[in-house]
């Protein structure tokens, strides 16, 4: 029930912002580079989406897109002034506002989120014969990591040292991309690799409807992610990666969790970002073909993927179109269900839940 009651603050945060927070002043730019990440990801292919299609709807700006090595490398091209756009996760964000991110900035940056993407569960995908089950399990195994300065590397980083694995001395370890990480575990020349992505990933797909049986997603058991979550405030949540999200996945499978999102810096238009929220909700159908999930965001998901932290680092126009969008009686209806849902799921009765909501809609 906790992220219902969140909708509310939320809502309520955005308010505050507009009532007490000047607006920055506005820049303009001619051409409009987006910072991604590089190939067999979603960023990728999505980045080069919404450069097709977002000239189709905004008039007299450029659109490009970047390949890069993922969020940290984004973060250095955006404060740069070498990009204007960015995927990027939402803990960073909050990271570099907060002054604690010191591999891209030693100062506070006024990095500002547009709007929440999807979440990103870490994949941790072994061999089925390789005897591993657990984390611990992967003591000893070849294990790629990632690629040097990647979002992989840093998530088995935040990983496994809690859990008393030293990633240099530990493991067999490899720096291969998501492509070859998949490659060489269907060759076995690997055990495991790290991965953290939409689901599905098309790669992490194409490797499952290949090998079939011979691959499986590793469990992160609730003792484990207790341990390291507290090791790493602010950055993972709790989730699960549904039965059938990848061909052959017949069980869910307990992971953790991050928040994948685009920001600018907060002089990056009002009127652009305005534009930009407007053309990727009503037209995001058009995304899909990138990004399957793009069919069904909406504005109050997107909002609600945006963890406590890092919703007050909202570009003052995104939450203007956020505070808008979630009045409209469509909002409320999926808020509700959304509510009764996840209500019903831990166990209440429907009239219970039901209840519950009207209780919270009441002024």
């Amino acid at each position: 029930m906790k992220i219902w009651f969140r909708a509310a603050i939320i809502v309520a945060l955005i308010v505050f912002l507009f009532a007490c927070s000047s607006q920055p002043e506005s820049t303009s730019s001619s051409n409009i580079i987006i910072a991604s990440a590089s190939k067999g990801g979603v960023w990728n292919p999505l980045a080069k989406e919404m450069v097709r299609m977002l000239p189709q709807y905004i008039s007299g700006v450029g659109f490009s897109d970047q390949e890069t090595l993922g969020s940290l490398d984004n973060l250095k091209l955006l404060t740069d002034g070498k990009a204007q756009l960015i995927f990027a996760h939402d803990y960073h964000i909050a990271k570099i506002n907060q002054g604690a991110l010191p591999s891209i900035s030693p100062d506070k940056k006024p990095v500002r989120i547009l709007f929440g993407l999807y979440e990103q569960p870490l994949q941790i995908v072994v061999r089925s014969d390789a005897g591993i089950n657990s984390l611990a399990d992967l003591k000893g195994k070849r294990v790629s990591t990632g690629v040097t300065g990647g979002c992989a590397e840093e998530m088995a980083g935040f990983v496994m040292p809690v859990l008393g694995i030293d990633l240099d001395k530990d493991i067999q370890r490899q720096k291969l991309d998501v492509i070859p990480s998949a490659e060489a575990l269907k060759n076995n020349q690997i055990d495991a690799f790290f991965w953290t992505g939409a689901v599905p990933t098309l790669t992490i797909a194409n490797l499952f409807a290949e090998s079939g049986t011979d691959v499986k997603l590793l469990q992160i058991d609730a003792a484990s992610a207790e341990i390291i979550i507290k090791n790493n405030p602010g950055v993972y949540h709790r989730t699960v990666i549904s039965a059938g999200a990848y061909p052959g996945l017949e069980s869910p499978v307990e992971t953790l969790g991050i928040t994948a999102v685009i920001a600018a810096m907060d002089t990056f238009p009002d009127e652009m970002v305005s534009q930009l929220l407007t053309v990727i909700f009503e037209h995001r159908a058009e995304l899909s073909a990138a990004w399957s999930g793009a069919e069904t965001l909406s504005p109050v998901q997107s909002l609600s993927l945006l963890s406590d932290e890092s919703i007050g680092y909202l570009h003052p126009a995104a939450a203007s179109f956020f505070l808008k969008n979630t009045r409209t009686m469509e909002s409320w209806k999926e808020i509700g269900q959304q509510w009764i849902s996840t209500c019903m799921a831990a166990g209440y009765e429907g009239s219970q839940c039901a209840d519950s909501l009207l209780d919270f809609l009441q002024p």
